[in-house]
């Protein structure tokens, strides 16, 4: 039995819905949905030995895994099966995603497709059971899953976390399709090293209705965040499944916090469409914040043009601190004027322009749970002029969500960096950028400053 396997020759502790998924893999022509919650052990405790027995058990049978992510198959699989083989000297543990058991059928290979021809030719034989796993199968598309079906595989496992309320994944758990799957569901609380602290932490922090404890802790199907600027399902896709890195132009977003209510200061960094969050802290000291951001500008080898950051409230006074301290940095307001006149006001301009990065899948954001909660915890509302608009900082906390400081940075950085026109002082008329336009400043009467044009920064 897969379970005896794991837990004899693998040496794991199973926990006891891990334990019986494996057990209901065992029979020929088994078909199982596996859905569990965060951090639930999917991969190492029932995907991993899944793949291990059937290529002990089946010399010549073979096992094909996909997954709606390539990141979880050469970041979490491969890495969790390579552990596994001083079991197996025999076999050849390959660095790309595959496992040869020196038999000419026997074999194991994990790939991400959205190539539907990709399974042709993968077929279960008289002496050569087919094993087909789909990991993460929220994110994969039904023809994926018809060119599945179309294999006959032997045995079928598909398993993911929770995501966004459509595809087959979700149809297996929830419709009247569950009838042709065996399924299981593993909640936080059926995990012993989830701590019923943390449960209840999370669920003070977001909610129990928020979206992401219900697919964190209760391994629930998301529905759509109503009002929300960003699209649940967009996000969740663009998460699950992110772009090629294209290197490119480099900025950096500061989001401050000052004044002790609790807030974050955030340093955000974008290399082209890469984004990271590199700061991420709590103080109420003005040269201790303007310190931590400074250190953080120079690990990146940032200069002050490649800067900028929100000079709303407190703001103001770091920006000033962080120019005496040689870091005169572009300084935006979210309450001013947009780049562009569809919008209310900078802020808005910012997370519409980012929520549509995130539906043409154009950018890579940041794994963090924080950050994916207050994505979808900003609001659109109306506006007098019909512009688009998001709900304000005072109006979030009113309903008891916290600041999305974290959100703010990304879609702050998610923007261009900001160039100015010059006035015709040569005349010639060109773009330059902040460090050009601060040199400009330095060079020529004060008079010009108050004419400059969309000028975000003192």
């Amino acid at each position: 039995m897969p379970d005896v396997f794991a837990e004899n020759v693998l040496g794991l502790n199973l926990y006891p819905i891990q334990k019986a998924v494996l057990r209901a893999l065992a029979p020929a022509g088994s078909t199982i949905s596996f859905r569990s919650c965060n951090e639930g052990g999917k991969t190492r405790c029932v995907i991993g030995p899944a793949i291990l027995w059937h290529l002990s058990m089946f010399p010549k049978g073979p096992v094909i895994s996909t997954s709606g992510s390539y990141r979880q198959i050469k970041d979490q699989l491969l890495p969790s099966l390579h552990t596994f083989s001083p079991r197996f000297p025999a076999w050849d543990f390959l660095k790309t995603p595959r496992i040869e058991t020196q038999n000419v059928n026997g074999f194991w290979e994990g790939f991400s497709t959205n190539d539907a021809g990709k399974f042709e030719g993968h077929h279960a034989g008289p002496d050569s059971p087919l094993l087909l796993i789909v990991d993460e199968a929220k994110t994969v598309r039904d023809d994926i899953f018809e060119a599945i079906e179309r294999c006959k595989p032997t045995r079928l496992l598909i398993a993911s976390s929770p995501g966004y309320a459509e595809g087959e994944f979700f149809r297996s758990q929830k419709t009247a399709r569950s009838k042709f799957y065996k399924t299981f569901v593993q909640r936080a609380v059926d995990c012993p090293h989830w701590k019923e602290s943390d449960i209840k932490r999370l669920r003070e922090k977001w909610g129990k209705d928020h979206p992401l404890y219900r697919s964190m802790v209760e391994a629930e199907f998301m529905e759509s965040v109503s009002d929300a600027v960003v699209n649940l399902k967009a996000l969740e896709e663009l998460l699950a499944e992110p772009p090629e890195h294209r290197p490119g132009e480099k900025k950096a977003f500061c989001d401050f916090a000052w004044g002790g209510d609790g807030d974050e200061n955030v340093l955000a960094f974008r290399d082209g469409n890469l984004v990271s969050l590199e700061e991420m802290f709590r103080a109420d000291n003005l040269h201790a914040i303007c310190g931590r951001f400074i250190s953080g500008f120079s690990r990146l080898g940032l200069k002050p043009d490649q800067i900028e950051g929100d000079e709303s409230g407190g703001g103001k006074l770091i920006c000033d601190q962080l120019q005496a301290m040689g870091w005169r940095i572009g300084r935006v307001n979210n309450g001013s004027k947009p780049r562009n006149d569809h919008y209310a006001n900078a802020g808005a301009e910012m997370w519409w322009e980012g929520a549509k990065k995130i539906e043409r899948r154009e950018i890579i954001l940041p794994d963090d749970d924080d950050s994916r909660a207050q994505i979808l915890d900003r609001k659109r509302i109306p506006h007098l002029k019909g512009k688009l608009a998001i709900e304000s900082k005072r109006d979030m906390k009113a309903r008891g969500v916290t600041s999305p400081d974290r959100a703010d940075a990304i879609f702050g950085v998610m923007m261009p960096l900001r160039r100015v026109e010059s006035f015709n002082l040569s005349n010639r008329q060109q773009a330059v950028s902040f460090s050009e336009q601060v040199a400009d400043w330095n060079e020529k009467d004060s008079t010009l400053k108050s004419q400059l044009p969309g000028a975000f920064f003192g």
